[in-house]
């Protein structure tokens, strides 16, 4: 598998489930809780790289690692410029970010599809 395919398969995964969230905790634990019961990859939540950075979730497959950055709102140049800062670090493969809003999804999605030269995917989930 390469980043981007694991980025495709979070995305597959998530788009099955419909979400219902008030805050980022409850999307973090949803999300975790979907990748779970649809066996994909290994799972960390609010992993700390540095003082500067700490992924909501990381995805491990094998030897690929997505960082999963979940958000129920915020600007979309603020949200890209993290995303980017993960992008920048050697042991991240991928960036996707998760989001309750589907308006953050499009503008991160008008960004392009890599940041730093890695699979970059904004996907807005489906809520109630």
């Amino acid at each position: 598998m390469i980043p981007a395919e694991a980025c495709d398969r979070i995305g597959a995964a998530l788009a099955q489930y419909t979400f219902r969230v008030a805050n980022e905790d409850q999307l973090q634990r949803h999300v975790c809780s979907a990748l779970s019961d649809m066996d994909i990859g290994d799972l960390s939540r609010e992993v700390r790289v540095n003082p500067r950075n700490r992924f909501d979730i990381l995805v491990r497959f094998d030897d690929i690692s997505v960082v999963l950055e979940l958000k129920v709102g915020g600007a979309a140049s603020s949200v890209e410029r993290q995303a980017q800062r993960y992008a920048q670090i050697e042991s991240v493969d991928a960036v996707c970010v998760v989001t309750t809003c589907s308006r953050l999804a499009r503008q991160l999605e008008r960004s392009g599809r890599t940041l730093a030269g890695k699979p970059f995917r904004a996907m807005a989930l489906r809520t109630m």
